[in-house]
């Protein structure tokens, strides 16, 4: 962490640490945690992805953060 430039100082920590606290497994921040939040937080190139590819993104790994599994959709034909 003491690496890390935090460009939006103290509400950019804060917004890291509640995160942090949301998805620790176990209720544990441990080094990894804190290194994929820093990692999670950089900005990333990701080309012609859209908002709902990047929001579908978040939400798969807050459920497998938290240990829950995505609900199946329902073929919208049938």
């Amino acid at each position: 962490m003491e690496n890390y430039v935090w460009p939006g100082n103290v509400r950019q920590l804060q917004h890291m640490m509640e995160r942090l606290t949301i998805l620790a497994p176990g209720g544990r921040i441990d080094e990894e945690a804190v290194r994929e939040a820093i990692e999670a937080m950089q900005p990333h190139d990701r080309g012609g992805e859209t908002l709902a590819d990047t929001e579908a993104e978040q939400i798969r790994r807050v459920l497998s953060a938290t240990g829950q599994q995505e609900p199946r959709r329902q073929d919208p034909g049938h």
